[in-house]
């Protein structure tokens, strides 16, 4: 009897710290990397439309800065020009290599007003999205696959006579 009280007070005190423990590295670390891929996916998302909104700015444009008798093709403005560093990093950083690739794509395709409409770069920055939604695991169809997954099995085929 003494055994078992010991043995359920020593389980009561541990639990906690071990359930505690796991939390932390498993549920926290998880969640936390999720948060952290989510921010990055938001942050590439504003680098891309700040990068065309810039590119497309017909004032913008018509007052290039000229550096040692250099000038950009496509003037940005330097919070576009961090974003769009900041958002590379986090995606090589956190994202799988191929995710990478296509956002770094995306990042680089030449957006100009004389180039209108910008195919290549609508159709990169749209591989980009797809790629990192599906890494994300929210795009559409895993959107769709998870509501459906619930209801596998319980329905069956109608009865037509």
């Amino acid at each position: 009897m003494k055994d078992a009280i010991i043995a359920g007070m020593i389980s009561g005190l541990m639990s906690p710290a071990i359930l505690s423990w796991l939390k932390h590295k498993i549920i926290w670390k998880a969640q936390k990397r999720n948060e952290i891929k989510i921010s990055a996916f938001t942050d590439t998302l504003t680098a891309l439309s700040s990068l065309e909104t810039d590119a497309l700015d017909t004032e913008l444009q018509s007052n290039k800065k000229e550096y040692k008798g250099s000038m950009r093709v496509v003037e940005l403005r330097p919070e576009t020009i961090v974003l769009m560093e900041k958002s590379r990093g986090m995606v090589r950083a956190f994202f799988s290599e191929a995710t990478f690739k296509y956002v770094d794509k995306a990042l680089r395709d030449k957006v100009s007003i004389e180039n209108i409409p910008n195919i290549e770069f609508d159709e990169s920055r749209t591989t980009a999205i797809i790629a990192m939604s599906e890494e994300l695991g929210i795009n559409e169809s895993s959107f769709w696959e998870a509501i459906t997954s619930g209801f596998k099995g319980w329905h069956k085929k109608p009865r037509h006579p």
